[in-house]
């Protein structure tokens, strides 16, 4: 029997990355064990060796197969490691996500999850805040933010949120990014989405009033509360920064506007 919501014919991996030392993480995983077990059939976690021993130790029960790395950065080489880790024979779709992004998502709108999932028409889903979304984001993300996303919509002619870092991979695409992207800093945000475009794999997307940004210290939290601290504009700024150069890179690329 096919698990709840799936397809007898479909396999679905989730694909995470995990950094957080204090083990902030840990509540949500106890709330939401069984729906990612009846979710997902298989995951892949790549986290710092750093984070909580007994949020890895959970992420290991789940079944899920773990590869440690130091926190050194490079998320988007640890972001390709987790879709390799994630995409074993028989799977068909992967889910990636930084893990707070997946559990909060999950608790909020599990239906509009699982309606992701099964949605057949692209190779990559882009899923992005909406407009309302958007607008409860701590101010440093919507100040740096909307550039990149604005510089995106222009070369391509997509105006979507590309940098809550969720995107639903076909097998065929999530081994070509594992292949041949080579964008080791977060700014795979945006090398994942443009190497599909100019690849021709067929993009959609989907824009959800349930993606809110919390820091992983304040995962449970009811709102962000820390636009006050200048050292984390001055990181919202560098990462818009390392955006930017690889926007620049696929400027010459041909948008298609959005298909779905």
């Amino acid at each position: 029997m096919p698990r709840p919501g799936h397809d007898a014919r479909s396999g679905w991996a989730a694909a995470v990355t995990v950094a957080d030392p204090g083990g902030h993480f840990l509540s949500g995983l106890r709330r939401l064990e069984q729906p990612l077990r009846d979710l997902f059939d298989v995951g892949g976690a790549v986290v710092t060796d750093t984070t909580d021993r007994e949020v890895v130790e959970f992420l290991g029960q789940l079944g899920w197969q773990i590869q440690a790395v130091q926190p050194d950065g490079r998320v988007g080489r640890h972001r390709r490691q987790a879709v390799e880790l994630a995409s074993v024979a028989g799977i068909d779709t992967v889910l990636h996500s930084d893990l707070d992004h997946l559990l909060r998502w999950l608790e909020a709108a599990p239906e509009e999850l699982a309606g992701s999932l099964r949605a057949p028409q692209a190779d990559l889903l882009v899923v992005g805040r909406s407009d309302a979304a958007m607008a409860r984001s701590p101010a440093r993300l919507r100040a740096t933010e909307d550039p990149v996303n604005r510089i995106y919509a222009l070369i391509t002619g997509r105006p979507w949120d590309l940098l809550f870092a969720i995107r639903r991979l076909s097998a065929d695409l999530a081994a070509a990014i594992v292949a041949q992207c080579r964008e080791d800093s977060i700014a795979s945000d945006l090398e994942w989405p443009l190497y599909a475009e100019q690849s021709g794999y067929r993009l959609a997307y989907l824009a959800s009033d349930h993606l809110d940004y919390r820091a992983r210290e304040d995962f449970d939290a009811r709102s962000d509360e820390q636009d006050g601290d200048p050292a984390l504009w001055i990181k919202r700024v560098e990462i818009a920064n390392l955006h930017a150069a690889v926007l620049k890179r696929y400027l010459g690329i041909r948008g298609h506007g959005s298909d779905a």
